[in-house]
């Protein structure tokens, strides 16, 4: 069996054959036919579709309600960061933060996404610190300090990143079909930890080699060499250009 889920549209679509099935997560014990021609409206625009091949009935539900989680965390880390609401509003998301940390693998999955580019200039980091000591937020603040000691790392790996030219990867669409993976698999992530040791860099390497979504990828071997070596070579990086990141006023990925 294969499946579709979407945190952000609460829904997964199971594949057996001709057979399709729906369920939410609000009520993952129904299972609701489906015909082809309903599919598209099932996730809406959602963006966030990640698609699971052999997979039982029992990994999806774990599988949906872990993406919904991670959903509403993103969600929550934007209210916490931003400096235009209410210190009671961003309080609250503290709050909430801290009961959905207590799944680990919510915290891998958020730093995935946060780790693959800087906060922009508007995120107000040290407000939403204190608000987590205000709600005794511990493992949400400890998340922050992390996000915070690792900007100067994150911004080198984005940086090198968008360096590597589109023909490595086969054309724009590739690119962006990578950096998909890249993000989903928590490769930003790992390379800004590993960074800044030749010995971490080698079982990244290894490790992003053999992940199985990265090798269905063309030249994911050319590419992630590409982006490893400025690394392990110590080598100038490249410079930080307006046009680089003119979004960073706006918002977080």
């Amino acid at each position: 069996m294969n499946a579709v889920i979407s945190g952000r549209a609460g829904t997964a679509l199971l594949i057996n054959g001709d057979l399709l099935q729906s369920l939410d997560v609000g009520d993952p014990d129904t299972l609701v036919p489906r015909r082809q021609s309903e599919v598209p409206f099932l996730f809406a625009d959602s963006a966030d579709l990640q698609f699971l091949e052999n997979i039982d009935p029992l990994q999806v539900k774990k599988e949906l309600e872990l993406a919904c989680n991670s959903s509403l965390a993103l969600d929550l880390m934007l209210i916490l960061l931003d400096v235009e609401l209410s210190i009671e509003v961003r309080t609250e998301a503290s709050t909430e933060l801290e009961e959905l940390f207590a799944d680990s693998k919510v915290i891998e999955s958020l730093e995935s996404i946060l780790y693959a580019k800087p906060l922009p200039k508007i995120a107000d980091l040290e407000g939403a610190l204190d608000c987590c000591s205000q709600s005794k937020a511990p493992i949400t603040r400890t998340f922050l300090k992390r996000l915070e000691e690792h900007q100067t790392a994150i911004r080198e790996v984005s940086l090198v990143w968008e360096s590597i030219p589109e023909t490595i990867f086969g054309g724009s669409k590739e690119k962006t079909e990578f950096h998909q993976t890249a993000l989903r698999e928590g490769l930003f992530r790992k390379l800004a930890v590993a960074r800044d040791s030749v010995a971490k860099l080698n079982p990244f390497l290894v490790t992003s080699l053999s992940n199985n979504a990265v090798r269905k990828l063309p030249n994911h071997r050319d590419v992630l060499q590409r982006w490893v070596e400025p690394f392990r070579q110590q080598v100038a990086l490249p410079e930080l250009t307006p046009e680089a990141y003119q979004e960073d006023e706006r918002e977080i990925p």
